[in-house]
């Protein structure tokens, strides 16, 4: 009986030593999606630091000197990213008709600057006119170009739509990263100093 005692011990140990990492584990696997956001939003904390340390000076509440640090971000980088993604989503559609009514009605005189480009501008202007002589294969070489070149410019609207998402995301947790940045930096060095 003295003998079971010391491992039931060793197994409860052990079973709680698993339930950590299964936990840790868990956790990792939760905050995966947003690791890059927060390492943004810390990057970006610890870059403007000083700035809401005088922030913080002046109006002493930590939470409204985090409010104004982040207005302040969503201002300077949300606002131009937003007039980017909304100026791209307009354009899209237009350059994918522009690129559609070319299919249609292809030009059939070369482009005058073609023939400047160095090496080989003579060479494409040749390539160009003996297309505009063949409209099945010009229409042929567009339709095999226009599909793929849809598709890039729809993932860019798609890319920089969530770009702009994930930049709303670091902002949010900038916002915490400002109001408990102090105790948050006190606890990581007492916990460096064990």
């Amino acid at each position: 009986s003295g003998k079971l005692q010391p491992q039931t011990m060793e197994n409860k140990r052990l079973a709680q030593i698993v339930l950590i990492v299964l936990l840790a584990l868990g956790c990792i696997l939760i905050l995966r999606p947003f690791i890059a956001a927060l390492l943004f939003a810390a990057i970006i904390c610890v870059t403007t630091w000083p700035l809401y340390v005088r922030l913080l000076q002046k109006c002493r509440r930590p939470w409204l000197a985090a409010l104004l640090m982040t207005l302040f971000l969503m201002l300077v980088v949300l606002l131009p990213m937003g007039f980017l993604v909304a100026n791209l989503t307009d354009a899209v559609p237009a350059l994918v008709e522009k690129i559609r009514a070319l299919i249609d009605a292809p030009p059939t005189v070369a482009p005058a600057w073609l023939h400047n480009v160095p090496v080989i501008g003579a060479q494409a202007e040749q390539y160009w006119e003996h297309l505009a002589a063949s409209r099945e294969e010009f229409n042929k070489l567009l339709r095999q170009i226009y599909d793929p070149a849809q598709k890039i410019l729809l993932k860019s609207v798609v890319l920089a739509g969530q770009g702009l998402l994930q930049l709303v995301a670091v902002l949010f947790i900038a916002f915490f990263f400002y109001r408990d940045g102090t105790v948050l930096a006190q606890r990581l060095l007492a916990l460096g100093q064990r």
